[in-house]
């Protein structure tokens, strides 16, 4: 719902604060040299992983299911080790949303208010590229101005 050095105002939300995620939960990594968990992560953060294919939905397990910059010298390149599989990618890129809770994660929305998502949200993979139609349901909350209809998530 942001960008690097740029703010969204609540008006710029046209499709609703409360259809739209702000932040989603993310999961610390697997060791000391493992990037994600950090609120500061370069690159694209869990919102904008819900646009790509192999980062489908929430708590993916799919092999490379985040794309990181050094994830093989972190020891986690195409190894879904606990649920956490990984890309080793030349820059930081993608992060799916993670929890350490059964089922699904936390998000915050553009309203203010926390939903517990569940894993089994709707998805729909495309291979037209990033954010393309059509989009599910996980995808849609995570545009701010995409004219999606959502329906109860």
């Amino acid at each position: 719902m942001s960008a690097v050095n740029q703010s969204i105002k609540l008006r710029d939300i046209t499709d609703g604060t409360s259809n739209t995620i702000a932040v989603d939960e993310l999961r610390a990594g697997q060791n000391d040299r493992d990037l994600r968990g950090s609120w500061a992560m370069p690159g694209l953060g869990a919102g904008t992983a819900a646009m790509f294919n192999d980062a489908s939905t929430p708590n993916s397990a799919e092999p490379n299911s985040d794309d990181m910059e050094n994830c093989a010298v972190a020891g986690l390149a195409g190894n879904p080790v606990q649920g956490m599989g990984c890309f080793d990618n030349s820059s930081t890129g993608q992060m799916t949303a993670r929890s350490m809770h059964p089922g699904g994660v936390h998000s915050l929305l553009a309203d203010g208010a926390v939903r517990f998502i569940n894993d089994s949200i709707d998805f729909a993979r495309n291979n037209s590229g990033c954010g393309q139609e059509p989009r599910g349901v996980w995808q849609a909350i995570h545009t701010r101005n995409g004219d999606e209809v959502v329906s109860e998530f």
